[in-house]
């Protein structure tokens, strides 16, 4: 049995507008290009993630050289180098896989960690909706609601984070 599950999720990053003094977008933010999955080894050994996959709105297959320490997380990330670029984050560009193909959905969505054999190692269909932490939707309401300013999370805001990595993962009150 797999110690290796997915223990974070961020669907829909704060993305606000942000412009270049000439007028032109400092980025196409057409997708939501800071998304990740992040997985976790909470098992007593490293584990080889070769030939791995992600699927569900997503789809990425681990590279051959893909492993995860004991005890380590791995961030899979939709778009890697802009990831890396948020200093917030602290996270090096050589330690980010990816880049995954399509996109999770802001809405619903089913992340399925399959191993080699294609067998479900671990899964989780998220919503943005009760009885799921809607929180995690940007930030989980416009300014006036929550009193954050949206431009001091830029690229960053509030993600599902796994509780327990023993529990299941489509149980909604195991992710805050």
């Amino acid at each position: 049995l797999s110690q290796v599950v997915i223990s974070e999720i961020m669907y829909h990053p704060v993305e606000e507008p942000a412009f270049n003094p000439d007028g032109t977008p400092v980025l196409d933010l057409y997708e939501d290009v800071h998304e990740f999955v992040e997985l976790h080894n909470s098992g007593p050994a490293p584990v080889s993630l070769a030939s791995w996959t992600l699927s569900g709105g997503i789809s990425y297959t681990f590279p051959s050289n893909a492993v995860i320490q004991a005890g380590e997380f791995r961030v899979i990330a939709k778009h890697p180098a802009r990831l890396a670029a948020v200093a917030a984050y602290g996270l090096i560009a050589t330690n980010l896989l990816g880049p995954y193909t399509n996109q999770l959905s802001n809405r619903k969505d089913t992340i399925r960690l399959r191993d080699a054999n294609g067998d479900v190692v671990d899964a989780v269909s998220y919503a943005a909706e009760f009885p799921w932490a809607i929180s995690a939707d940007a930030l989980g309401a416009e300014q006036e609601w929550t009193g954050l300013n949206p431009l001091n999370y830029q690229y960053r805001g509030r993600s599902l984070e796994r509780v327990s990595f023993t529990h299941p993962a489509n149980d909604p009150a195991n992710w805050v």
